[in-house]
C-alpha cells in the first residue's frame, strides 16, 4: 500500500456524518453534561462509539466496545465480499459470515438462532450492506482512541476470526486504562456466551 493509500485511510466520511450527527442530536436536548450517557456497542456500531468517545467524550460516563476493531491493515477481504455481493446479493456469502458470526459448536447446538441469524442477515437491505463493508474497508481510528478518556471495557471472543482478540488488545493498548475480557466465543459473543457476556458488562458498569 502506497504512503499515500495508507494517509488516506481514516474514518470513513459516511460514518463520520452519522457519528457527528448523533454528536449534535445530544446537544440539541440540551441535556446537562452531568448526566452521562453508556455507550455500549458491538461490532460495526462500535466503530462509532469509538468515534464518539474521542469527539463527544462529556457524554460519556462508561464506553463498552465488543467484538470490534479500529483498523484493518489489509482491505482486501472487505474487497472481494463486496464483489461477491454485487454479483450474487448477501446470499453469496451469508454461510460464511455465519460460520465467523457463531463457532460450530454453537451452530451445531443452536440450529435455530443460527437459522434465526442467518435469516436477518439475508434481509439487509443489499446496498446498506455493501456501503458498510465500504467503509470498513477504509477504517483506521488508531490515531483517535488515545482521545478517549471515558473508563472502557473492550470485549473479545476467543474464537472471533472477524475482529479477533489481537484487535481487542490494539483497542485497549490505545484507550487510557481500559480493561478488557475475553469470552469463549465467536465473533456475535453476546448471542453465544449471553451469560459471560452480561456478567462482564454488568461487572463493569457497577465498579467503582
Amino acid at each position: 500500500m502506497t504512503a499515500a493509500a495508507t494517509a488516506s485511510r481514516t474514518f470513513p466520511p459516511a460514518l463520520t456524518r452519522w457519528s457527528a450527527s448523533a454528536a449534535t442530536c445530544w446537544r440539541s436536548l440540551t441535556i446537562s453534561t452531568s448526566r452521562r450517557c453508556i455507550g455500549a456497542a458491538c461490532r460495526w456500531a462500535a466503530w462509532s462509539d469509538q468515534w464518539l468517545g474521542a469527539n463527544a467524550p462529556e457524554r460519556f460516563g462508561k464506553l463498552i466496545l465488543a467484538n470490534t476493531s479500529c483498523y484493518y491493515a489489509e482491505p482486501t477481504k472487505w474487497l472481494e465480499r463486496i464483489d461477491a455481493v454485487k454479483k450474487g446479493g448477501i446470499a453469496a456469502v451469508a454461510d460464511a459470515v455465519i460460520a465467523g458470526w457463531l463457532t460450530q459448536d454453537f451452530r451445531e447446538r443452536e440450529p435455530d438462532i443460527t437459522a434465526r441469524m442467518k435469516a436477518m442477515l439475508l434481509a439487509s437491505p443489499v446496498e446498506g450492506y455493501l456501503a458498510c463493508c465500504e467503509a470498513l474497508s477504509t477504517l483506521d481510528q488508531r490515531e483517535l482512541l488515545p482521545k478517549i478518556k471515558s473508563p472502557t471495557l473492550v470485549i473479545a471472543g476467543r474464537h472471533d476470526m472477524a475482529t479477533p482478540i489481537s484487535a481487542g488488545e490494539l483497542i485497549r493498548s490505545k484507550i487510557p486504562g481500559a480493561n478488557m475480557t475475553i469470552i469463549d466465543a465467536a465473533h456475535i459473543s453476546n448471542v453465544e456466551q449471553p451469560h459471560a457476556f452480561t456478567d462482564a458488562v454488568v461487572g463493569f458498569l457497577t465498579q467503582r
